[in-house]
């Protein structure tokens, strides 16, 4: 019978005599070492109800009821001036952390904005510009 260099007789790979197999401590270790090494879960978020978490790019936003942005939010929208949109629209500390990081700190292409407001009309059923609530007043007002 021949061994070779690693104990290995005959072509064989594993000697149940003494070789590890299944529920080893080896095994036991490795799995250890798996799970030290997964990134920790994220931590819960404290955002207000109605928040909406959409794409953006490889990442995710999370956008605050339309109720809840600033007027000046909403000018920014219109015109079409998105960081400064995001800097009021979006919640915690999604603009410095992901906003901004997008792009290689260039924030985020017009083709990842587009998708992200695409999830959010999408979970909400509203449209960029006014808020459902912003229409019910504008036409209490053309009424009167």
């Amino acid at each position: 019978m021949m061994t070779d260099v690693m104990g290995v007789q005959d072509g064989n790979h594993r000697d149940p005599d003494t070789d590890a197999g299944p529920g080893s401590d080896l095994e036991a270790l490795v799995a250890e070492t798996d799970h030290e090494s997964a990134p920790p879960p994220p931590a819960p978020r404290d955002d207000p109800p109605g928040t909406v978490a959409a794409p953006l790019g490889d990442a995710t936003v999370h956008i605050l009821p339309a109720d809840e942005w600033t007027a000046d939010a909403q000018e920014d929208l219109t015109a079409g001036r998105f960081s400064g949109w995001a800097m009021d629209a979006l919640a915690g500390d999604d603009f410095d952390e992901v906003w901004q990081a997008q792009n290689d700190g260039r924030g985020p292409k017009i083709g990842h904005i587009n998708a992200m407001f695409d999830a959010w009309m999408k979970a909400t059923g509203q449209t960029l510009g006014k808020s459902r609530e912003q229409r019910r007043s504008l036409n209490r007002a053309r009424r009167r």
